[in-house]
């Protein structure tokens, strides 16, 4: 989570003292168990405001679905604004309701999602949900040093407007909270798609998008899941 979000998301959960130590260098022992504890509860629900004042007041994940549910469902509702035939918006109502189960991987639009849908008519779907920023396009690049450029050739990464409804769509939401290591969730991809949110969260324009970085060759592929550029250093995060 970066400084920014966790400032937010403690302040929205009355955690004041416990924000006192974040904001402390170095964080104390205690304060550290204590500030995993809170990412971690975060991770999983996000920091929608109407679900962290359900979850405050009730404290239990049982009564956050409907509103999940009523979300996400106001998100299909605004985005019909943007299209102009019934084909388009059954197209963004199937993108949306299946592209959480393909975050883990580089998508192909032909048929996206085990349909019949064309590569055109996917890829114009998912430009208009991009520009929407509910589900972001995350295109990779081939360089290692600045400037990157963007192949739109290759296959692009999802990336929606926050992490817990990809959980919740899911239904993975319960299984993380069991679990002390959440690197491990639905094939490794949760919390990358978490760093890449708060990667973007940080940007002071709401174009920006980072890149991840592929090597595509006949007996060696490789992947490094973020690029970011600080001045002249390039960051691999992977």
């Amino acid at each position: 989570m970066s400084e920014h979000q966790k400032t937010k998301y403690l302040i929205a959960t009355g955690q004041q003292e416990l924000l006192k130590h974040l904001l402390s260098v170095p964080v104390k022992a205690v304060a550290h168990k204590l500030l995993m504890e809170s990412f971690h509860r975060y991770a999983i629900i996000g920091g929608m405001p109407e679900i962290i004042k359900t979850d405050v007041k009730q404290g239990s994940l049982s009564d956050l679905p409907r509103i999940y549910e009523s979300i996400w469902e106001t998100y299909k509702n605004d985005v019909e604004k943007y299209t102009s035939s019934d084909l388009e918006r059954k197209i963004i109502k199937h993108l949306m309701d299946s592209s959480p189960l393909y975050i883990d991987e580089g998508v192909k639009f032909q048929g996206f999602g085990n349909s019949n849908y064309r590569s055109r008519e996917v890829g114009e779907a998912f430009r208009t949900l991009d520009d929407a920023k509910i589900i972001r396009l995350i295109y990779p690049t081939t360089d290692l040093h600045a400037p990157l450029k963007t192949d739109l050739k290759k296959s692009p990464h999802l990336q929606f407007l926050d992490t817990s409804i990809v959980n919740y769509s899911l239904d993975i939401q319960a299984n993380m909270l069991a679990m002390e290591d959440l690197n491990n969730e639905y094939k490794d991809a949760i919390i990358p798609h978490l760093v890449t949110q708060e990667v973007i969260s940080l940007q002071s324009t709401s174009a920006y998008k980072p890149n991840f970085w592929v090597r595509e060759k006949s007996q060696s592929n490789a992947e490094v899941d973020l690029l970011m550029l600080i001045g002249t250093w390039l960051f691999q995060l992977k």
